[in-house]
């Protein structure tokens, strides 16, 4: 038995009520990236204990999913997640380095 699944613009207007096929959340048009708005997104909302995270903080797509979750952490944890991240990627790299040289 083989499977075979599709999905089209249309499939996406049913199943996630976007009318226009897109599945990114916040409209990523050319508006999205001006300054000023990209001055005003921000995790942290007027409501206590209420973030947002993901593609609708950054980027869309997967890295800016991704860059939103470190964003939105930023925020919650009082750290820059961005940075500890790097930091954590050069001590691994170096330690693999070191580890490989003996």
């Amino acid at each position: 038995i083989e499977y075979v699944d599709a999905g089209t613009p249309i499939t996406n207007t049913h199943y996630i009520g976007a009318p226009k096929g897109e599945i990114y959340g916040v409209d990523h048009g050319i508006a999205r990236f001006s300054p000023e708005l990209n001055a005003t997104i921000r995790p942290q909302t007027p409501l206590k204990n209420l973030y947002l995270t993901g593609q609708d903080v950054f980027l869309c797509g997967f890295a800016g999913g991704l860059a939103g979750a470190l964003t939105c952490g930023s925020v919650i944890l009082n750290r820059n997640l961005h940075l500890d991240s790097f930091i954590l990627a050069m001590k691994t790299k170096y330690i693999n380095k070191k580890l490989k040289d003996e």
